[in-house]
């Protein structure tokens, strides 16, 4: 499947490019709030095998999902999406830190 409309660029530390999927970010954000997935199943509304599948990309998440876990984690779906500028829940992305965004 081709997935390069999931994939956003963001700057590493060394300023090289990194291109992140948005089910990377989607598990980057559960992780970096010491959430389980179960807990994040749980706030999306679903089970945690069918979250699992969003987290590796195996399956698409609906708005609805997307919505509760941005309300969950208090950041905004544009975020998760990988849009620049951003809400990160700890500050506003530069959008010098946005390479490309992906074609909606």
């Amino acid at each position: 499947k081709n997935r390069s409309h999931d994939k956003i660029g963001i700057s590493t530390k060394k300023g090289e490019p990194k291109t992140m999927e948005i089910h990377e970010r989607l598990r980057a954000t559960r992780e970096d709030r010491d959430i389980t997935q179960e807990q994040a199943a749980q706030a999306a509304g679903c089970s945690r095998r069918q979250y699992i599948r969003h987290e590796q990309g195996i399956q698409e998440m609906t708005i609805s999902k997307l919505k509760a876990l941005c309300l969950y984690y208090h950041v905004s779906a544009d975020y998760i999406l990988g849009l620049p500028g951003t809400w990160t829940g700890h500050g506003r992305l530069d959008s010098r830190d946005i390479l490309e965004a992906p074609d909606i």
